[in-house]
């Protein structure tokens, strides 16, 4: 159903030429080279702590490429705290965290923007179930 409406919604924008929709797992398509590395931007919401979303969003960056992370305002500090050094660990680092106005949502939400720097080791992402367990990545 997702795909479905992106599919209509790139039609409806005139995107539809320069639009793929592809259905998979973020964490399988990132491993594969011809999405590894590969955007400029990645956007996030509703899936996760920030060290969750960067994990499995920044491989698919490019150096340089931006990740764009939607986050309710409590969480951010502590999911930060928490996720920094994970994030540098994928050669990412939070560029700022952004103030997003409640009109625009109906509430407050922040915007976390990571930027890559470099390589992510290739390790990453992990599989779903270690990263829902919270193993320690190696």
């Amino acid at each position: 159903k997702k795909c479905r409406f992106l599919v209509e919604a790139a039609h409806e924008l005139g995107l539809s030429s320069r639009a793929r929709v592809k259905n998979g797992r973020v964490e399988e398509l990132a491993h594969r080279k011809e999405y590894r590395s590969h955007f400029l931007l990645a956007t996030a919401r509703a899936v996760g702590a920030v060290d969750v979303i960067a994990e499995l969003c920044v491989p698919l960056l490019q150096k340089g490429g931006l990740l764009l992370a939607q986050k309710s305002k409590g969480q951010v500090d502590e999911e930060l705290a928490h996720g920094r050094s994970l994030i540098g660990r994928l050669n990412a680092r939070v560029e700022r965290v952004v103030n997003l106005p409640a009109e625009a949502l109906g509430k407050e939400r922040l915007l976390v923007l990571i930027e890559k720097i470099g390589d992510t080791p290739p390790q990453y992402p992990r599989a779903w179930s270690a990263i829902k367990r919270g193993q320690k990545p190696r």
